[in-house]
């Protein structure tokens, strides 16, 4: 050869186009309808929507390893995708006021057996539910295990198993102070704001 690779290249620059400005999408957007039991089939695997949305369609962004399901822009799910036909990802916290009118679904639910799989139920939960279950039943414990889940959706999950800890050790069974300690908790690691 007269020059090398990167003399070669270095001529050669002068000459290709930009890259664009936006960055590159590698997913595929698919449309899919909702099932009766709030799931969207995307390549013969079922994944979770809130169930508020049923029946109807929504958009589904496939990745590599991630299915996004978006309604109306809004990303409303995020699953790791599936690897086999025919398996399932449901997540607990699109079920939580079905489950909340419906409270023996939870015990025997795929759900919760997915959610102890993958470590968002955790023994914190398990041992506060178990007390709530001696002292009020089953029905009313499962009631206040969705209030305690659905905090979830405003405070972060460690601060959460932090109010759990904390009624767990107190023996409380109830949801309110499983909401307070948390954010208790949230407060106490914001950073204090001093007067100049």
């Amino acid at each position: 050869r007269v020059e090398t690779v990167g003399q070669a290249f270095e001529r050669e620059r002068l000459l290709l186009s930009p890259l664009p400005a936006e960055a590159f999408d590698p997913a595929t957007v698919l449309s899919v309808k909702v099932d009766s039991k709030s799931r969207v089939c995307v390549r013969q695997c079922h994944y979770s929507v809130p169930a508020g949305i049923r029946r109807s369609s929504v958009n589904v962004k496939l990745f590599a390893s991630e299915v996004h399901i978006i309604v109306d822009g809004t990303v409303v799910g995020v699953h790791q995708r599936c690897l086999h036909k025919g398996e399932q990802s449901l997540l607990l916290d699109h079920y939580l006021e079905v489950i909340a009118r419906k409270p023996g679904a939870l015990a025997s639910s795929v759900t919760l057996a997915q959610a102890r799989r993958d470590g968002t139920f955790t023994t914190s939960h398990e041992d506060w539910w178990h007390r709530c279950r001696l002292t009020v039943g089953d029905r009313a414990s499962t009631v206040g295990l969705c209030q305690v889940l659905l905090l979830g959706r405003r405070y972060p999950t460690a601060a959460i198993i932090g109010g759990l800890d904390i009624a767990n050790r107190l023996g409380s069974t109830e949801p309110n102070l499983v909401e307070i300690e948390t954010r208790r908790i949230v407060d106490n690691q914001r950073p204090t704001i001093t007067a100049i």
